[in-house]
């Protein structure tokens, strides 16, 4: 692959992806964690606060205790037709405790929240709410306050929708029957009884 990526981009190019990888490390403003769907957001709004020491220990036993959670929901895991909401769980946890978190990190996870049956369709209200809260609030942000707070509030947003869709897995993996077929009411084209003979 690095031959490759050699051929393709030349020595000036691949000079550049090292000046880029080297502008990473160097904290890099398009790094800009503070805007991330993610603990380490919070470690870095938190460390003027309550100390950089604090701040790191909080946030490590935050994502030690979440990425327990992620896994925890296969351990219980109900069945084949609720895989779609155990991995949206794992999926919300990995992008709480990941290092690098983008809010466009979550469409992935929409896209499974809106696939999996105990989501829907009583609770596509919701799902629609979790997407289009944080997006409202990141535009009214940005036009009342600033840019830079708007991305803080839109990544904040999105941790929670994370941690609230990894809370709803764990508690589906505790009781089988939430969000069951039978709850969500008939399929459609099924018949009720006495209906289709």
């Amino acid at each position: 692959i690095g031959l490759a990526s050699w051929w393709l981009a030349g020595a000036e190019g691949m000079s550049r992806l090292i000046s880029l990888w080297m502008g990473y490390v160097e904290a890099m403003p398009t790094n800009y964690p503070e805007s991330m769907m993610n603990f380490r957001s919070l470690m870095v709004f938190a460390s003027p606060i309550v100390g950089t020491t604090g701040a790191i220990v909080a946030t490590i036993a935050a994502m030690a205790v979440t990425a327990v959670a992620g896994v925890w929901v296969w351990v219980r895991h109900p069945g084949p037709d609720d895989a779609l909401r155990s991995g949206a769980g794992t999926y919300a946890a990995s992008s709480a405790v990941s290092w690098h978190a983008h809010v466009h990190l979550a469409l992935p996870l929409m896209a499974l929240l809106m696939a999996g049956s105990p989501w829907i369709p009583r609770r596509r209200a919701v799902v629609s709410l979790m997407v289009l809260a944080p997006s409202l609030a990141f535009a009214l942000a940005a036009l009342l306050v600033d840019a830079g707070f708007a991305h803080r509030l839109a990544g904040w947003s999105f941790l929670a929708v994370n941690l609230t869709v990894l809370g709803n897995s764990i508690h589906g993996s505790r009781s089988p029957t939430l969000g069951s077929a039978s709850e969500l009411g008939p399929k459609v084209g099924s018949c009720a009884p006495g209906e289709g003979d």
